[in-house]
């Protein structure tokens, strides 16, 4: 069973389409192709994000909220303290693989009909979990 939420369930319905022997059953929480032709900008935004440092954490926690008004800071920055690391030189960045980061940057702008094709390759059981 693989489970992935967000940019994970992206991930996930990718890995499981290219590799369907590794993945019995999927369950994608909060994420689906868009709808239109291009992402919403708030999508654009986020994904943008993911190649930025920030010289504090506290800067990192205002751009955040900025970008996402509906979360409170006190959420956004319990958030962070999973999803960002401090590098060497004192600067924060995104916990995640540095190999990784161009291309989440450059997947959040395929088009839909590149998601949607990789959901009809899927062979295996999937549950699409939305509003979670």
């Amino acid at each position: 069973l693989l489970v992935g939420m967000s940019m994970g369930a992206a991930v996930s319905a990718s890995f499981t389409a290219q590799h369907p022997s590794c993945v019995a059953k999927l369950v994608l929480v909060d994420w689906a192709p868009f709808p239109d032709d291009k992402p919403p900008q708030g999508v654009e935004r986020i994904a943008m994000m993911f190649m930025r440092e920030w010289e504090s954490f506290g800067e990192a926690v205002d751009e955040v909220v900025m970008s996402n008004p509906r979360r409170t800071r006190s959420n956004v920055h319990a958030r962070l303290l999973h999803q960002l690391r401090r590098k060497d030189d004192g600067t924060w960045t995104w916990a995640v693989d540095s190999g990784m980061k161009d291309s989440m940057a450059e997947r959040s702008k395929e088009p839909p009909k590149v998601m949607w094709d990789s959901l009809k390759q899927l062979r295996c059981p999937c549950l699409v979990v939305r509003g979670a």
